[in-house]
């Protein structure tokens, strides 16, 4: 976001936009700096993003007062929302490539700010960042934009102003496309609850400026789950029964709703990390009348295995090599540094 970039000279006194009462500037604050609220397309989860806020910012250079009050409503009254899609796939053995010993699941995560790839894998437990490629890649390229830090976005002048943040869940795992993107089985699920941990690590120092301030609201969604809820059991099934081969581990959950808690389960498991920031937590999914007392438990014992040191080891991630941040689109993009040459 822009900083104050007005007149040392100017004079407030002769300003007639600062003659107006607060309540007026601020119903032009509003008209100016509103960001229109986010809607999931439930029908077209796969390609579900986030585009750039179409925003004059141009108030924020009037002058130092303007800009003051002009930023407490651009960060406090909108909501800001941060895109998680969430894949995984069973991966071969490197000894013998026929038996899937690894799983790794994948995040693509997006927010107004910053935009980059995660990997999680198991069972090492590691995690590592890594490159996009973003639309304008090549527009990079021909440019030349020079590298930036990898600091965090927004400042500290303004992060404090956060009140309330969206977070999207949304599992991209089909059956029906990849018979190993399904259900993790149990050796894998030890240390699912910290798989996203690092991420939530990554905006703790941003969010934990609101304290109890702050609101966050997660939403999780099962895409798979929604085509099913949508085109119907028989549908379904027919698109599952077309694959040429399906694992015993990969059967789909088509028989009844309750089938799909076992996903759902999961994604809850890995939305965890989110219960330790200060703050207002609210959770939504399309099956919460199913899933609140199980959602307790999960959460319970999340809870009860994070004790102690027991997290902290999970909490930072490397970063891929010959990854470097640019600024593009006005976020932060950590991309491999290959694209620019």
């Amino acid at each position: 976001m822009p900083s104050y970039l007005g007149n040392r000279d100017f004079d407030a006194r002769h300003c007639l936009f600062l003659s107006l009462p607060l309540e007026l500037r601020e119903e032009i604050y509003y008209y100016l700096l509103l960001i229109p609220k986010s809607k999931i397309d439930l029908q077209n989860l796969n390609e579900a993003r986030l585009d750039r806020p179409n925003l004059d910012l141009s108030i924020l250079r009037v002058n130092k007062q303007v800009h003051e009050e002009a930023s407490t409503i651009l960060y406090s009254r909108n909501i800001f929302t941060i895109l998680l899609r969430f894949n995984g796939c069973f991966l071969p053995s490197f000894v013998t490539p026929a038996i899937y010993k690894r799983y790794e699941i994948r995040i693509a995560y997006s927010s107004p700010w910053e935009a980059f790839d995660y990997t999680f894998q198991y069972p090492r437990a590691t995690g590592q960042f890594s490159g996009i490629f973003p639309d304008n890649a090549l527009w990079i390229k021909k440019r030349d934009v020079p590298p930036v830090e990898p600091t965090m976005l927004p400042s500290p002048t303004y992060s404090h102003l956060i009140r309330h943040i969206q977070v999207q869940l949304i599992d991209l795992r089909s059956s029906t496309k990849n018979p190993l993107s399904v259900a993790i089985q149990e050796q894998f699920r030890e240390n699912l609850q910290f798989a996203l941990l690092p991420l939530i690590h990554r905006l703790r120092p941003l969010l934990d400026k609101a304290g109890d301030n702050l609101s966050v609201d997660l939403k999780i969604f099962s895409s798979e789950h929604l085509t099913f809820t949508r085109e119907g059991l028989d549908t379904y099934r027919e698109q599952v029964r077309r694959q040429l081969w399906l694992p015993d581990a990969a059967e789909p959950p088509w028989e009844t709703d309750e089938g799909w808690i076992p996903i759902y389960s999961e994604l809850l498991e890995a939305a965890w990390p989110l219960t330790t920031l200060r703050g207002r937590l609210t959770m939504e999914t399309p099956m919460d009348d199913k899933l609140n007392d199980i959602k307790r438990e999960i959460f319970r014992k999340c809870n009860a295995k994070a004790n102690g040191d027991a997290s902290k080891m999970f909490e930072n991630a490397s970063t891929q090599k010959d990854c470097i941040w640019f600024m593009s689109g006005g976020k932060r993009i950590l991309m491999n540094a290959k694209l620019t040459e």
